[in-house]
């Protein structure tokens, strides 16, 4: 199969990656993220997010379903071999809004020159972002080697989150700009 990578919504990459949950149900990993102080798990706005992306871990076949006892509604997870071959990055955004289309107006013709100039501000976003990425990939290191700092790194971190969101932002916009011009 190959080294695959899966983006995951930070919730359940917490839960399967930094907690490393195995054999539990949705309900077991909400709790695992937010605490035992919630009553209902499955009332949690998160339940359905996690719940939705498991299915879709197990329709990869990185995760296993399976019944435990009278657990019939809610299953177990359980990770597939193919879990520990895959990589898994953290989408900080969570899930994507989609974004509405840009209706279809005359155009006004474009220089090959400023078309250059957007697929370089594209790229330059797109290195930029995976700068940030393995600046996240640091601070997941550094939380595991220095526990004590946790707290800080995740100030930092929290910091981090919010210029990559902007970032990714930015390119968005570029590349919605670019389609429109090629639609024309």
């Amino acid at each position: 199969m190959g080294s695959q990578t899966v983006w995951l919504p930070t919730v359940l990459y917490t839960a399967l990656i930094r907690l490393q949950l195995n054999d539990f149900t949705a309900q077991e990993c909400v709790i695992a993220v937010f605490g035992d102080k919630l009553k209902r798990p499955s009332k949690h706005k998160y339940y359905g997010l996690i719940y939705r992306h498991l299915n879709k871990l197990v329709g990869m076949g990185l995760l296993n379903r399976r019944s435990v006892g009278n657990k019939w509604f809610r299953p177990n997870y359980v990770k597939a071999q193919l879990f520990d071959e895959a990589t898994f990055r953290e989408d900080l955004l969570g899930p994507q809004v989609p974004v509405t289309q840009v209706e279809q107006k005359a155009v006004v013709e474009v220089k090959d020159e400023v078309r250059k100039d957007l697929e370089a501000r594209a790229r330059s976003y797109r290195f930029e972002i995976q700068e940030y990425q393995a600046t996240f990939a640091e601070y997941c290191e550094l939380r595991t080697d220095f526990p004590a700092l946790e707290k800080t790194i995740e100030n930092v971190l929290r910091h981090t989150c919010k210029e990559f969101r902007c970032l990714r932002g930015r390119l968005s916009a570029v590349e919605e700009v670019m389609r429109a011009l090629g639609r024309s």
